[in-house]
């Protein structure tokens, strides 16, 4: 956590992947990920493999999702320039389709948030723990623990009771 937090201390152009045919707990996380890390002044992209359900657009930051499939060429323009890529939601590359290769070619230092078991090898940061209901549930933790609860304002809460 400690490495995390300093990376995370200067502005980095930062990626938030999830996985493909997202859910409510993979939108609500990447879009509560990506308020929290662009009230600490960071420049945030969130790129999903593909749509996802309208039932889910609603919440705040929804229009601000880029959609891969629909955009290959800017998705890997960003990619390729990011400082750091947040992987939501998912345990190996294989479950963003042709984004996964993108992600794993990208110099980016890569950072797994994710509550499924045997997470692949490739990420240089894990925050992972099998034990808890969703990803959602983690990214609570994870901001509370960088010392940050009092960022979650409504906007954020919202999202991450969608991902419960």
């Amino acid at each position: 956590m400690i490495e995390i937090k300093e990376l995370l201390s200067t502005p980095k152009k930062i990626i938030i992947t999830t996985h493909i045919n997202p859910d409510g707990d993979a939108i609500g996380s990447v879009l509560a990920m990506n308020q929290y890390l662009q009230m600490k002044g960071h420049e945030v992209k969130v790129l999903t493999p593909n749509d996802y359900p309208d039932f889910l657009k609603w919440m705040k930051g929804n229009h601000e999702i880029i959609i891969f499939h629909d955009n290959r060429e800017k998705g890997e323009r960003l990619i390729n320039s990011a400082d750091l890529i947040f992987c939501m939601d998912y345990n190996e590359p294989s479950r963003l389709k042709d984004l996964g290769e993108k992600v794993l070619k990208s110099p980016a230092q890569k950072i797994l948030i994710d509550h499924h078991p045997n997470p692949e090898e490739i990420f240089d940061y894990k925050y992972s723990d099998i034990s808890v209901s969703s990803t959602a549930e983690l990214l609570y933790r994870f901001i509370t623990e960088m010392g940050d609860k009092n960022l979650i304002n409504k906007d954020i809460a919202e999202c991450l009771y969608s991902g419960l």
